[in-house]
């Protein structure tokens, strides 16, 4: 049964490091045996029993984060291991592929395997507005984030029809059923887990619910450490439109870079996930995005010059960040 239109609702709205890239080849590599990714996912339990430990014996004092942290309305945060890479590909065609298991091509200190079907633009937005949601609250598995429907679709900026309310669910529906393990900033951030725990929208006879319910695994807040996540500003990403997924991906990934460092046009290609087979097509529609940033005044300039992409960020989105 489609989600149905549902009457208006007010909308309860209740640092950036550098790295070098890393990985060759397609966004998504060859998958990793199970033993490896039995053994990132035994590296990441480590790595947060290991903290409690310390943080229990006095070694270090800084809390284990139960919620995420606060950041104001016009901002919406992401992890940057999220970012910097192909979890969330710019890709616009209509056949998502589905992973067994892959390694994510990334930048350099950040390890990401995943298992599920793939994720796009489409879902980052709905996965940032639910983080914001679900910011300056307890991250319980026994308390939902709630919302409705038609509020959700105005945020993100979709258009309030049936489609959309069907769009969004499918949405959800990826962004629960996968397995994704994290592991990053030299193990100052990691994660093991689905980007959302579980989500419902009708009930149990099939009826639409007024309110959507959305549970996030509590351990996530462990990607939003110091120094680990990056605020953007969200009516940006809303200028930019869903037409045009590839300076979506561009605008989270430079968000992350005070000074985005140069990048050849093959490297941009691997990380944003796209499929074009033709570099010549690709540097194309690379350039195309990249004015769109400029456009909407995100980024200030940006240079190819030898294939390598220099760009430099809007000062004064810098400051306002």
């Amino acid at each position: 049964m489609d989600p149905r239109p549902q009457s208006e609702e007010e909308f309860q709205l209740v640092p950036e490091s550098e790295a070098e890239p890393r990985g060759r080849g397609r966004a998504l590599a060859a998958g990793s045996r199970v033993s490896k990714n039995q053994d990132l996912l035994n590296a990441t339990e480590k790595l947060i029993s290991s903290a409690a430990t310390r943080r229990a014996r006095g070694v270090i004092n800084t809390p284990i984060p139960l919620e995420l942290p606060f950041w104001t309305e016009s901002k919406r945060a992401l992890p940057n291991p999220l970012a910097r890479g192909a979890l969330f590909t710019a890709t616009k065609d209509n056949n998502r592929e589905y992973y067994k298991g892959t390694k994510v091509t990334t930048l350099a200190n950040i390890d990401i395997i995943y298992k599920g079907e793939e994720l796009r633009q489409d879902d980052m937005s709905v996965l940032l507005t639910i983080f914001h949601l679900a910011r300056q609250r307890p991250l319980s598995k026994d308390e939902p984030v709630e919302f409705t429907a038609y509020s959700f679709l105005k945020e993100v900026g979709w258009t309030i029809n049936g489609q959309e309310y069907k769009h969004l669910q499918e949405c959800f529906d990826r962004l629960s059923a996968n397995q994704v393990k994290v592991l990053a900033d030299g193990g100052k951030a990691g994660y093991a887990g689905s980007l959302v725990r579980s989500f419902e929208w009708r009930d149990s006879n099939g009826v639409t619910l007024s309110k959507w319910k959305v549970w996030l695994e509590p351990k996530i807040a462990g990607l939003f450490t110091q120094d680990s996540f990056t605020l953007m500003e969200w009516a940006d990403r809303k200028k930019i439109g869903q037409r045009s997924p590839l300076a979506l991906w561009l605008h989270s990934f430079l968000s992350t870079h005070r000074e985005p460092i140069p990048l050849s046009v093959e490297k941009y290609k691997e990380l944003s996930g796209t499929k074009e087979k033709s570099l010549a097509g690709f540097r194309m529609r690379l350039k195309a995005a990249l004015n769109k940033l400029k456009e909407c005044g995100i980024i200030d300039s940006f240079e190819l010059k030898n294939d390598l992409v220099y760009v430099t960020r809007s000062r004064t989105k810098q400051i306002a960040a």
